[in-house]
């Protein structure tokens, strides 16, 4: 019965050839024979003992699902007929960037510590978020690739692996701990891409057979400490890293590296400390810090008094800006982007000449009482705040542009606002309604952008005639999300709008005054609500662009060629099936947008439109 067996598991066609030939004559051998090898021939659906002579061949023909039940079913006292293990999922991304995964097994792993022979492994894509383990009882194992899964650690068992050569780690985002990996002496090539490990224990600075190191985009290759040590120690390794760049600049000790420079870019991702020698720059007047792994900034600032410009983008690590900064008497602009930082010192009277001053992603509970002393601040925006500003502007009368992007404190147009005279540009997206205190407003605002971001059942309503009545001197308008169907007030004659946005008015009608408007070059309506197009629109004799997506009206009236001046018009997402035979007239009509429109499918449309209006173009999106 032995010498079967080993001629079976030899995995070779011609020797199992040779054992079924003799099972022939013994029906009593053949039974034993069939019994040890049934749950395999079930896992590979195979009926007699002849299908074993191609499981090898089948082997990389099955899904993983069968490759468990193979290797669970294996007699425990055989060869395995490959020391190569690929269990590999598959994975799809589709057009809507979701991922799909196939051919994933089980989170266990039972038969393989029999498969002694193996001596690689791979399990990628199977989004475990712990290790089946069986692995740890493999041990013969020189390769194990548990890439792109969701481990969270990696469990102590791995260090029974004695013989592991190749440790890939790669792409498990949650991987924040290893154990000490010391003792597995034999290890040549550890992958950590794309993991969240932070540290190294420090056995694993000893493994002196380690030929290549794989730490670009992990949480190892952000800390210059550890990259430095790594290099250092095992020079002759091939360590890829994305940290070399920041080491060199750190470790820089060339005191006219930036003599003499007026304009200093310092954009290196993994930097964690800027050098020493940058405040030495004697004629520096512009700065950019764009480092998103910085642990501390330097309390130097004020060396660089030649400063206009500074430009801070620093992450999460930092969460004091440091009073030097406040002390640059020539700076004009200032921005600072980090969402750590929680605190700024209260000197800011220092900036007596800052001009224009952006914040982003600051943690910050309130602005510092002598923010109140910039009084030539001419420029302020914020994005992603959390904390009030309108007491704190009230006194700056000097200010021409406010932005707040993503603004989350709530906030009511009120007095403070109203004592900036010279206010040009208000750009704001509101989480309270925004009520008929729009119109404490300085009349003189130019520019207006408001966004209701509340998206309550109820909208902000406004008059839209008195809206624009009260902004007489305002060249661009845009609005999102307030509700204008009372069209009740007549809009007064208007010299000064030619931009004009009003997205998701719930407008049913264009008002019959629309047409004093005589300016207006460019009319938007995103989510368009008008239930049919009022052609005293035409009426605006300089409109270059007209743009109104989602409108549900099948046609459009006639007179359009009156508007000679029209280069674009966007019917994105409406129910346009025809336009007016005057549209032919319109010589200067560069582009119409017709996407998921059924006139973009009316090729008959297309053809003459082309042949009359030389040049012109018939697209899907507004920006093709």
């Amino acid at each position: 019965m032995k010498n079967i067996i080993s001629l079976i598991e030899t995995w070779d066609s011609a020797h199992i050839t040779t054992a079924l030939a003799e099972l022939k004559t013994d029906k009593a051998l053949e039974n034993n024979i069939i019994t040890r090898y049934e749950s395999l021939l079930q896992a590979i659906g195979g009926k007699t003992l002849k299908s074993l002579a191609h499981l090898p061949k089948k082997w990389g023909k099955l899904n993983n699902e069968k490759k468990a039940a193979v290797i669970e079913a294996f007699p425990a006292d055989a060869v395995f007929f490959t020391n190569i293990l690929d269990l590999n999922a598959k994975l799809r991304v589709d057009a809507w960037r979701d991922s799909h995964y196939s051919h994933q097994i089980p989170n266990s792993l039972s038969g393989i510590p029999n498969l002694k022979n193996v001596t690689e492994l791979h399990l990628k894509h199977q989004q475990w978020e712990t290790l089946p383990v069986e692995i740890g009882e493999m041990e013969n194992l020189e390769v194990l690739n548990v890439s792109c899964n969701k481990l969270r650690e990696l469990p102590d068992f791995i260090l029974k692996l004695k013989k592991l050569r190749v440790l890939n780690l790669k792409q498990n985002y949650g991987l924040k701990t290893i154990p000490d990996i010391s003792e597995l002496t034999n290890l040549e090539n550890v992958d950590f891409v794309y993991t969240d490990i932070k540290t190294l224990s420090e056995g694993f600075f000893n493994l002196k057979n380690l030929k290549e190191i794989n730490t670009a985009e992990s949480d190892l290759d952000k800390d210059t400490a550890i990259m430095r040590r790594l290099i250092k120690t095992f020079p002759n390794a091939e360590i890829y890293t994305n940290a070399r760049k920041a080491i060199e600049l750190e470790d820089n000790v060339d005191e006219d590296e930036f003599l003499n420079k007026e304009k200093i870019d310092i954009s290196e991702y993994n930097l964690n400390y800027l050098p020493e020698n940058l405040f030495r720059a004697n004629a520096v007047k512009h700065l950019k810090i764009r480092c998103w792994n910085l642990k501390e900034l330097s309390d130097n600032f004020d060396a660089l008094q030649t400063l206009e410009t500074l430009a801070l983008d620093i992450g999460y690590d930092v969460a004091i800006i440091p009073s030097s900064i406040f002390r640059l008497k020539n700076l004009k602009e200032l921005t600072i982007k980090g969402s750590g930082i929680n605190s700024l010192p209260d000197n800011m009277e220092g900036l007596g000449n800052l001009e224009h001053l952006e914040m982003e992603h600051l943690q910050i509970k309130a602005l510092p009482n002598s923010f109140k002393q910039l009084k030539n601040l001419r420029s302020f925006k914020i994005k992603y705040g959390t904390f009030d500003i309108f007491d704190a502007i009230a006194g700056l009368t000097n200010l021409e542009k406010i932005e707040l992007e993503d603004y989350n404190t709530p906030f009511i147009i009120a007095a403070p606002l109203t004592q900036l005279i010279n206010l040009r540009e208000l750009r704001i997206r509101a989480n309270q309604k925004i009520t008929d205190a729009i119109f404490h407003l300085p009349k003189s605002i130019k520019k207006l952008r408001l966004r209701d971001n509340t998206r309550k059942d109820e909208e902000t309503k406004l008059s839209l005639g008195k809206v624009l009545n009260h902004f007489d001197q305002a060249t661009e308008l845009d609005f999102e999300h307030i509700d204008f169907s009372d069209i009740s007030e007549p809009i007064l004659p208007n010299n000064s709008l030619n931009t004009l946005s009003l997205d998701y008015a719930k407008m049913t009608k264009l008002p019959d005054s629309f047409s004093n408007l005589t300016s207006l070059t460019y009319f938007r309506m995103f989510a368009c609500s008008l239930e049919k197009l009022n052609p005293v629109l035409y009426d605006c004799h300089n409109l270059q662009n007209i743009r109104l997506s989602n409108a549900k009206f099948q046609s459009i009236p006639t007179g359009i060629s009156k508007l000679q001046n029209l280069k674009h018009i966007g019917f994105e997402c409406s129910d346009i099936e025809i336009l007016p035979d005057d549209i032919l007239d319109m010589k200067n009509l560069e582009k119409i947008s017709l996407e998921n429109c059924p006139l973009y499918k009316n090729k008959d449309f297309k053809t003459l439109i082309k042949k009359k209006i030389k040049g012109i173009k018939i697209v899907k999106g507004w920006y093709d």
